[in-house]
């Protein structure tokens, strides 16, 4: 699955998908990588909701695809 990044600020595309991986990363989301069309990062389905909690409490706008 597919989560789209939306960056804010004048941050580059890439910094904000590495920073949502790490953030995952570091909740233990191992299923969290970078996409092949950036600003994307990749996920199991299964763990959809975690990622999104996760996300949202980092203050990243994101966008399901």
């Amino acid at each position: 699955m597919r989560i789209l990044i939306q960056p804010r600020n004048g941050d580059s595309i890439e910094k904000v998908v590495n920073n949502a991986i790490k953030i995952l990363q570091d909740c233990h989301i191992a299923s969290s990588k970078g996409g092949d069309d950036r600003p994307a990062v990749l996920i199991e389905a299964d763990d959809l909701t975690l990622v999104l909690e996760t996300l949202e409490r980092a203050r990243l706008r994101v966008l399901v695809a």
